[in-house]
């Protein structure tokens, strides 16, 4: 499992399967949910940050349905046209870009196959690049796995979100990505 420093900020789309994450704030996104949405959401919660703990968010958890081979999301979920017809991507990715100036920090995308194929890439840094905040995405399918069932019984689980399946990419902000372990590459990490 990944320990995310905090202040951490996840929007869980409505149907995820479950558990959902649970950060220093927490949200279900509404069916439907566009990029532009999400974006003032992330804003709405820094400001949150910046006045109780004096910091900006650390770390934001997107936790939505991706793409298959890559290059959508679905924050606000996947179970209709309406909702698929709010996908972000490479097309709406740019209304992350009032991030910017916020300095951020690193966006987790955990979604199948966010970074998958050129298609998923280029979404990735794309928004890396608009929203001046690392990226990191796998290329393949996610899964909770037994250790998300045990966080349910046990009732935990506040701050972390579950190892990645497949090659774990980081996109940063001047334009270069490449695969990565996030336990030593990235910085907004509990070790």
């Amino acid at each position: 499992m990944l320990m995310l420093k905090s202040p951490s900020f996840v929007i869980n789309s409505h149907d995820v399967p479950g558990p959902n994450y649970r950060m220093w704030e927490s949200m279900e996104a509404p069916p439907g949910m566009n990029a532009g949405a999400a974006a003032l959401e992330i804003v709405r919660v820094n400001r949150l940050a910046l006045e109780y703990k004096r910091t900006q968010l650390l770390n934001v958890v997107i936790n939505c349905h991706g793409a298959e081979g890559g290059g959508a999301l679905y924050i606000g979920g996947a179970d209709s046209a309406t909702e698929r017809n709010a996908k972000t991507d490479i097309s709406t990715v740019n209304a992350f870009s009032v991030l910017k100036r916020r300095n951020i920090g690193t966006i987790w995308l955990v979604a199948c196959q966010a970074a998958k194929g050129n298609s998923g890439k280029q979404l990735c840094q794309m928004l890396a690049t608009v929203s001046g905040s690392a990226v990191v995405a796998s290329d393949e399918n996610q899964m909770v796995g037994a250790w998300g069932s045990i966080r349910i019984i046990q009732g935990g689980g506040r701050g972390q979100i579950d190892e990645f399946e497949g090659k774990v990419h980081a996109f940063w902000p001047n334009g270069t990505m490449g695969e990565i372990n996030p336990h030593e590459d990235i910085f907004t990490i509990l070790e």
